[in-house]
């Protein structure tokens, strides 16, 4: 859960179910705003994702939303401002995907906003962490024409695959509980 860091009463919800994971409700009145729509898995259909973080941007005007989850171990990044907002019933859609970070071996069970910029870490219960730039995409951009313009999600770090001769050498076990009760260490 988040509460909108601009200063208006909007909370964002992501659950751990599959149907409507993730809404946006009104704080003084308890209604719901939107249900950001997601859809099924870009790798399995037989999975959904199951929240477990949603967090709206820090920049001004909390303008996206990242959220990610385990089952079908996914990440997804929202913008708030790209959709037309329709209201039927209280429930409208006015965000739309910007992109989504799939194939993950643990689910997701974080995500943070940088305070000053459109980047946003992803954390997963393998221990990677990956960073996230949205980017603002301009029709005709050299790179790929046939994209749309609007905001897009580079990856700027991902986790580093380790080299099979590589070894990771271990710190020695030591047992904190025994030294917490004792109030001394092994050391002394």
């Amino acid at each position: 859960m988040c509460v909108s860091p601009s200063g208006s009463s909007t909370i964002l919800t992501g659950s751990w179910r599959p149907d409507t994971p993730l809404e946006m409700w009104d704080l003084g009145t308890g209604k719901a705003l939107e249900t950001v729509e997601w859809k099924e898995s870009l790798l399995t259909s037989q999975q959904p994702c199951l929240l477990y973080a949603s967090q709206f941007s820090k920049t001004p005007g909390n303008r996206y939303i990242a959220a990610g989850g385990s089952g079908a171990n996914e990440a997804r990044v929202f913008d708030r401002q790209a959709g037309a907002m329709t209201s039927h019933g209280g429930v409208g859609s006015g965000t739309a995907l910007v992109g989504t970070v799939a194939g993950m071996a643990r689910g997701v069970f974080a995500v943070d906003w940088s305070p000053v910029a459109d980047l946003v870490a992803i954390g997963t219960g393998d221990g990677s962490v990956r960073i996230l730039e949205v980017v603002e995409r301009k029709k005709g951009d050299k790179e790929d024409e046939s994209l749309a313009s609007g905001p897009a999600l580079e990856e700027i770090s991902a986790p580093k695959a380790a080299e099979e001769d590589e070894e990771v050498e271990a710190e020695p076990e030591r047992d904190v509980w025994d030294e917490a009760k004792d109030g001394k260490s092994d050391e002394e």
